[in-house]
């Protein structure tokens, strides 16, 4: 189920995994516990390797195409992710969208484009909504595919794991011998997908609920705009830039206000290193606010 010229490889924390393309470099750290499977059917799009995700009901697809070097990588990028898009989507207007600078500096691409949709006909795998992203570098485009059964799948963990496959894209002028870990240390969140909060942390998000506004309208209010942050595409391990930490402040007191419960966040903030502790501490102020 390894197709030749790739290279499938499982990290000794059995979360992570990795696929690697020989010809092109390309390479994807994989969270969920991957393993290679069998390719989908001809009526479907082709793929060169297929894996299926045995901690979470997702597969991810991956095909790698040569590529017209005298076209705008990024204008290619976004035509052949709404080409494949549109030729699957139920909405035939589905829109492609382009990678942003940042995210092409940190994918180490040339162009990339995605898109997210409801499937005309549900995979051969049950899967009913899909996700395809177009990296364009040099003389390359790879397609990636994830797909999932909408009805089974928990939109937290989504969250996380398209986030964590964000920092996982590289291209390697040689066959990796191992896999690195998506998860960085943080003394907010246990490691893996689950993305539980540490006891001690836990612990102190259910302290914290005595300092939640009484009315409960607000604080559904409040828990709907922590949402947002939960959301964010940064991957796990990026850092949190010291210059950025005013609008991390700004949003804590657009959402949370004046008051016991702000102060308890700007305290928990002081030990946030990157996004994964971000995501952790917005995790207590949920819990604390239900």
């Amino acid at each position: 189920m390894i197709p030749q010229g790739y290279l499938f490889l499982l990290g000794t924390d059995g979360d992570t995994g990795l696929v690697h393309d020989e010809r092109s470099g390309f390479t994807q750290l994989i969270p969920g516990t991957p393993a290679p499977a069998p390719l989908p059917p001809e009526s479907e799009p082709k793929a060169d390797i297929r894996v299926e995700c045995s901690g979470l009901p997702v597969e991810v697809r991956v095909r790698v195409d040569g590529t017209a070097a005298t076209v705008d990588p990024r204008a290619l990028a976004v035509a052949l992710a709404q080409t494949y898009a549109r030729n699957r989507a139920t909405d035939k207007q589905v829109q492609a969208r382009p990678a942003t600078v940042v995210q092409l500096a940190g994918w180490g691409c040339d162009g990339a484009a995605s898109a997210v949709y409801d499937l005309r006909q549900t995979s051969a795998s049950g899967c009913d909504i899909e996700e395809v992203l177009v990296f364009v570098r040099g003389p390359w485009s790879v397609f990636q595919t994830r797909l999932f059964p909408k009805a089974v799948m928990d939109p937290a963990v989504w969250g996380r794991f398209v986030t964590a496959c964000s920092g996982g894209v590289h291209w390697l002028g040689r066959p990796p011998t191992s896999v690195p870990s998506l998860w960085p240390h943080s003394s907010f969140v246990e490691p893996g997908l689950d993305g539980g909060l540490r006891a001690d942390r836990l612990a102190q998000a259910a302290e914290a609920a005595a300092q939640a506004p009484p009315n409960p309208a607000i604080r559904v209010g409040m828990s709907g705009r922590l949402d947002l942050m939960l959301r964010g595409g940064e991957a796990p391990g990026a850092p949190i830039d010291p210059a950025s930490l005013p609008v991390f402040d700004g949003f804590l007191v657009d959402t949370l206000g004046p008051g016991p419960l702000l102060n308890l966040a700007r305290d928990w903030m002081c030990d946030v290193e990157n996004a994964q502790d971000f995501r952790g501490l917005i995790t207590m102020l949920k819990i604390a606010l239900r």
